[in-house]
């Protein structure tokens, strides 16, 4: 049983629900929506992606603005958008994770029979 081969689709699927997630976090956040603010986070949001491989996932966004956004700074409080969406996403994804994991074994003993 190839444990890469099972996890790459779920990690794919994750990675993908996390972008969505973070964008979705960055993009309706509540406060100041000024239009300078809302053209900073449509900027922000473009460069959210993820990389998925046979360790994981990792999910980013370019630049200062993003850093600053998600920490803060002097002059901007922090308004996390891949925190919040990290955790919105544990749950699902240790449940799919787990799935596919079982349906992997439930193969394996199939095939033994």
């Amino acid at each position: 049983m190839d444990i890469a081969e099972i996890l790459r689709p779920v990690l794919q699927s994750e990675a993908e629900q996390l972008v969505l997630a973070a964008k979705e976090h960055l993009l309706h956040a509540t406060g100041d929506e000024s239009r300078f603010r809302w053209l900073r986070k449509s900027a922000i949001a473009e460069t959210i992606g993820a990389v998925v491989s046979d360790a994981g996932i990792s999910v980013s966004a370019a630049g200062a603005n993003a850093r600053t956004a998600e920490h803060g700074d002097l002059h901007q409080a922090p308004a996390p958008f891949m925190r919040p969406a990290l955790a919105a996403r544990a749950a699902p994804f240790k449940q799919a994770l787990g799935a596919a994991i079982s349906q992997a074994v439930a193969d394996a003993m199939a095939r033994r029979r």
